[in-house]
């Protein structure tokens, strides 16, 4: 990915986030009106 530290650790928490709102039902379209995509 050629991310330094900090910035890998931001992309892992996003990831994280991510699929946490999909468990809780949350769809990509949501996600995208939230502005977190």
């Amino acid at each position: 990915l050629g991310l330094d530290e900090e910035d890998l650790r931001a992309e892992i928490r996003k990831t994280v986030l991510h699929e946490i709102a999909h468990h809780l039902g949350i769809d990509d379209a949501r996600l995208h009106e939230l502005g977190w995509d």
